[in-house]
């Protein structure tokens, strides 16, 4: 069963505030090759610190976007931006305010297998794929 959007996430939000995690399946193709879009499931929780690299769930626009955070800007008074990038674009990027970020994701579950974000091979990953900008469309291909 599909939950809309404007159902579910408004009760992540809240269970991420009371510090629960929370896991769903993925949506979209805007995470590729990483996330496979109804195949692959993240778990989600509520982050302290928002950092470069870290998979964040936000609202941007009123859509929710679960993008890799590729800057954080603070203000120096509490606030500021996060500017997000989806791993299967080729450089468009998104900012929200860091108060529109619900939280971050802490494993991902692909056919029954999960996966920490703390581990050796998703940190490899994530520190090579964006400096992989100007190859991105050739691998991407390689992906689909």
């Amino acid at each position: 069963m599909e939950v809309p959007n404007e159902v579910m996430f408004p009760e992540v939000r809240r269970l991420l505030a009371e510090g629960r995690t929370v896991t769903f399946c993925v949506r979209g193709d805007s995470m590729r090759p990483l996330l496979r879009s109804r195949r692959d499931k993240v778990t989600l929780a509520a982050c302290a610190t928002l950092r470069r690299g870290d998979l964040a769930l936000a609202e941007i626009g009123g859509m929710y976007v679960l993008h890799r955070v590729v800057a954080v800007r603070e203000d120096g008074r509490g606030g500021g931006e996060a500017v997000l990038m989806g791993d299967g674009n080729i450089g468009a990027t998104e900012s929200c305010p860091l108060a529109h970020v619900m939280g971050i994701v802490v494993a991902i579950d692909r056919a029954g297998r999960r996966f920490s974000l703390d581990s050796r091979w998703y940190r490899l990953y994530a520190r090579l794929w964006p400096e992989a900008k100007p190859l991105r469309r050739f691998l991407l291909r390689l992906f689909a």
